[in-house]
């Protein structure tokens, strides 16, 4: 059997592994061992001897005390010639009692005991990157009661096997049968908790801190949280539609803007401080907007044009930046044109207005659809909404036209059409003209506003076999031989209509007719006249002549009958000379 090797010996070998695997930075797994069953009839040692009695001398049994058994496990490097001493280099455990001669552990438990879910599991951790390929050697033992003085010869039975194993959840079966035991155990090898990979060397912590916000797939790779990207998933996507180039975020969904940079998505700049008519495409500018001028864009370059203070119909015209000059027309003067001297002479009043002096120039009395200080502006007629039901608005002049809706007419829409003059509805009882629409009573098998549309109604109809045609208002079942009604559900008498031609019997049956033909007449409805010369009915070579419905024999001479076939008495038609009638007896 093996040493034990001591801590010092240990570290060694395990830096010594550590080095063999030198691209290791961290590794940690577990060697799991399960124990399924042990059968040791006779309760015997390897060497022959009973576990804890003496055989019998009459059939060579051992008595009735069982072995205490318990096993000892050793890991070790892979060994083409296994060595079964020498330290155990990946790792050893040692049981206690678990059974005696014959045991079975399934699912973790000892058949027929409440034993806790670990009885019989041998687990062998490691610090080192797994190799795959190994040495396993399985001892069982017998528990010395005093009865022997040599360890050794208290080996129950012993179990070697080598090979390769990857990390994972699935078990590897290993039976080990010999004279004295039968072993049954699964191994497998699986990696501890955030190591991953075929050596268990590939770490991978979930996390979701500042240092990383990510989970682990069942292959040990980072997967990052929803609203997290970049290598260690610490880099935060920001909200949809944030600027790459002025916005930041902390936070998944946030938007921080950059300074000088403002907005939910930070795509609009900051002007410069003050700045009254302009805009700006990078921070801190003041771009005049159309008409508007100096450092704030402050200064109104179309002063005419935005406040209009020539009144009176006076001309405007623009000198300096909030400067203006007006040019009145007749009969008006001062700064604004505000002062009327004869303020009607020059006409003032547009589109038929009338002109009155007032005592600040003059009044213009507009005509229907104008308005205005000079009847110059067209009035919105449409700014009332006068068109109903939808209907819309276009302004003229003098007045205003609705555009309606196909349902409605009128000046304003008011009047509701009746769309059943159209005959929009195409296959129905009749139609019913709504407010603001129509409604069309369909005839059966027709759907849809306009009844357009043909629903097929044959589905399940027709009975007994019938054959539904779909049409344009319904259906129509095509009934079998001895069937009528609507849906073919009436069952009718087939003789009825008298099929039976030439004096046929008609017999009515479930699915039709028979008819009993009389002589000399054939077919379904004895429509067949049969030839009654063929064959020959006449005997004795008698010509036979066909009749309706009937045949004639010519007999020779010697013949008479229907068909020939009686000799003829000659004596009857040709009496003897000489005779003597006697009379009738």
């Amino acid at each position: 059997m093996w040493t034990n090797p001591g801590k010092v010996h240990r570290s060694v070998l395990v830096c010594l592994f550590l080095t063999l695997w030198a691209e290791v930075s961290q590794s940690t797994g577990y060697f799991e061992l399960q124990l399924l069953s042990v059968e040791n009839p006779r309760g015997q040692l390897l060497t022959g001897d009973c576990c804890d009695s003496e055989k019998s001398a009459s059939d060579g049994y051992c008595g009735a005390d069982e072995c205490d058994t318990f096993f000892k496990v050793c890991l070790k490097e892979y060994q083409a010639e296994v060595a079964t001493s020498g330290p155990c280099t990946y790792g050893s455990e040692t049981t206690k009692v678990i059974g005696g001669n014959t045991f079975q552990l399934r699912g973790g438990q000892k058949s027929g005991q409440n034993r806790n879910g670990d009885a019989g599991k041998i687990v062998i951790p490691f610090q080192f990157a797994w190799p795959r390929a190994y040495t396993l050697i399985v001892e069982a033992w017998d528990k010395d009661n005093g009865t022997h003085n040599s360890d050794d010869e208290l080996l129950i039975d012993r179990s070697i096997y080598k090979g390769m194993i990857n990390p994972g959840d699935e078990k590897q079966m290993v039976e080990h049968k010999s004279l004295v035991a039968n072993i049954e155990y699964t191994i497998r090898v699986r990696c501890d908790e955030h190591y991953y990979g075929s050596k268990c060397n590939k770490v991978c912590r979930p996390r979701n801190d500042y240092f990383g916000h990510y989970v682990c797939d069942q292959l040990g790779n980072r997967e990052c949280m929803e609203g997290w990207t970049g290598p260690d998933c610490k880099t935060a996507i920001c909200k949809q539609g944030c600027s790459p180039l002025h916005g930041t975020c902390n936070m998944p969904g946030e938007c921080i803007c950059s300074y000088g940079w403002q907005g939910q998505l930070c795509d609009e700049c900051l002007p410069y401080p003050g700045c009254v008519h302009g805009t700006c495409s990078e921070p801190w500018k003041c771009n005049c907007e159309k008409n508007w001028g100096g450092l704030l864009c402050d200064k109104d370059l179309n002063y005419c044009g935005t406040n209009r203070p020539c009144k009176n119909g006076g001309t405007c015209m623009n000198t300096e930046p909030d400067e203006y000059k007006c040019a009145c027309p007749d009969g008006y003067s001062g700064k604004n044109c505000e002062i009327a001297e004869h303020a009607c002479v020059s006409n003032p009043c547009a589109n038929g207005g009338t002109c009155h002096e007032v005592p600040s120039g003059f009044e213009c009395h507009c005509p229907a659809g104008w308005s205005g200080p000079t009847c110059a502006k067209d009035t919105d007629e449409c700014a009332s909404s006068p068109c109903a039901q939808g209907g819309t608005c276009i302004d003229m002049e003098n007045g205003f036209e609705c555009l309606c809706p196909p349902q409605w007419t009128g000046k304003t829409c008011q009047i509701d059409i009746n769309e059943c003059a159209g005959k929009p509805c195409l296959n129905a009882y009749s139609c019913k003209n709504l407010i603001g629409g129509y409604h069309c009573a369909c005839f059966r098998g027709w759907v849809g506003q306009n009844c357009d549309l043909n629903m097929n109604s044959c589905h399940g109809q027709c009975q007994n076999g019938g054959t539904c045609k779909d049409m344009t208002r319904g259906y129509q079942c095509v009934c079998q031989s001895g069937f009528a009604g609507r849906h073919c559900e009436i069952q009718r008498n087939s003789c009825s209509s008298g099929p039976c031609k030439n004096g046929g019997r008609c017999h009515a049956l479930l699915d039709g007719f028979m008819c009993e033909c009389p002589h000399g007449f054939s077919g379904t409805t004895c429509e067949t006249q049969n030839d009654p010369c063929s064959p020959n009915p006449c005997h004795n070579k008698a010509q036979c002549h066909s009749q309706k419905g009937d045949f004639y024999c010519s007999c020779p001479d010697d013949y008479e009958g229907k068909t020939c076939s009686k000799l003829k008495d000659h004596c009857k038609t040709n009496k003897c000379r000489g005779s003597q009638s006697h009379g009738e007896f």
